[in-house]
């Protein structure tokens, strides 16, 4: 089961997530740990298609999984490079953006939660597709701050969100959904938060408001 939650990805970021093992009921005080993979970066030509977009993106998780010192970071982007559909959906909606000129760069949250009875695991990755046209490097130095956003509100907010899906009865394939939908609704407030700092922001600067939109935006 595959879960998309999309909105306007460089005017927001996205979310999605590779299912774990879906069997296994979990409680609410069940240790939860947050790892967060480096960003995987397209640099793409202009009007990518999707097969394009899916091409590049698996040898780029490739080489991100095979530059990473933690196992469990690398395993985890193995098994979303391994994963066509999820893919295929990273790559469509950004097509359509580039090509009607809604976004000028995307940043897409994509999540792996490994569900164990004594741990959840969940590994955050943000995939920034950037396009040969406008102002590349702003875009790309704009993402990086989504980038930021996604990582640190997954670590904020992970035991939190996992806690209310149990308390729900939620288990297996839904406590994960519940969970990418829990992760995607806490950071919204932060990424608009963090768009309304960085308009009209130069190179360079992105970053910072970034750290300022967090720092304001509290809780989960």
């Amino acid at each position: 089961m595959r879960y998309l939650t999309m909105g306007l990805i460089a005017v927001g970021a996205a979310a999605m997530m590779f299912a774990g093992l879906r069997a296994i009921t979990v409680d609410g005080d069940t240790a939860v740990t947050v790892l967060a993979a480096d960003e995987v970066v397209l640099h793409l030509p202009v009007s990518p298609s999707v097969d394009r977009i899916v091409t590049d993106l698996k040898a780029e998780l490739s080489r991100v999984a095979l530059s990473t010192s933690d196992d469990r970071v690398a395993d985890a982007l193995v098994r979303i490079r391994d994963d066509a559909t999820l893919l295929n959906d990273v790559a469509a909606k950004p097509v359509d953006m580039f090509d009607n000129g809604a976004a000028a760069a995307t940043a897409t949250a994509v999540y792996d939660i490994q569900l164990e009875r004594d741990l959840v695991t969940v590994t955050v990755v943000t995939v920034e597709l950037v396009p040969a046209y406008g102002s590349t490097g702003r875009s790309r130095d704009h993402e990086a701050g989504h980038a930021l956003i996604n990582e640190k509100m997954t670590k904020r907010c992970a035991e939190e969100v996992l806690q209310r899906s149990v308390e729900l009865g939620s288990s297996g394939d839904i406590l994960i959904a519940q969970m990418v939908s829990g992760l995607s609704a806490a950071a919204d407030p932060v990424h608009n938060a963090y768009h309304r700092y960085a308009e009209g922001a130069n190179y360079g600067q992105h970053l910072q408001h970034a750290r300022k939109a967090l720092a304001d935006v509290t809780g989960c």
